[in-house]
């Protein structure tokens, strides 16, 4: 590939050009102009790049619309599903430090391998548990968390 070339896909931020990319490029640039004409009944009908990409837009969101619905069907879906973890990632923003997003992260590592270890030694059904416990000892040793700062 010529260097030229190389440089012609490359976008404004230096990253390689994408199809769908180059083709809202195109929509934006030239939304009035005719993309196509089709015949309908009789009479010639002019389609414009904005037109064409508002069906593209449409066929994509049908897409993905369909493809969460058979996702759906796949696996199963709980309304309680949120609720499961919700003592997980409270417990991670504990561990981590309230206020601190680096903590959280870190406290999140830490509760998820501590939560799969456990069921090596505990099982599966107390899994929840390690939460509670590790809320219950970082208030009580340390209670701006691993990387929280002092509150006063």
């Amino acid at each position: 590939m010529e260097t030229q070339e190389a440089l012609a896909m490359m976008g404004a931020k230096g990253a390689p050009d994408t199809v769908p990319r180059m083709f809202w490029r195109g929509v934006t640039a030239r939304a009035n102009e005719v993309i196509m004409r089709q015949k309908q009944f009789g009479l010639w009908h002019s389609i414009t790049w904005r037109e064409f990409g508002q069906t593209a837009r449409e066929v994509g969101m049908g897409l993905v619309g369909i493809g969460g619905m058979l996702l759906g069907l796949d696996s199963s879906i709980d309304p309680l599903t949120g609720t499961r973890i919700l003592l997980s990632i409270f417990a991670a923003a504990v561990l981590g430090g309230l206020g601190s997003p680096t903590g959280a992260v870190l406290g999140a590592f830490l509760i998820g391998i501590a939560e799969e270890l456990s069921v090596l030694i505990v099982g599966s059904p107390y899994r929840a548990a390690v939460g509670f416990f590790a809320i219950l000892i970082v208030l009580t040793l340390r209670p701006r968390g691993l990387l929280g700062e002092r509150a006063f």
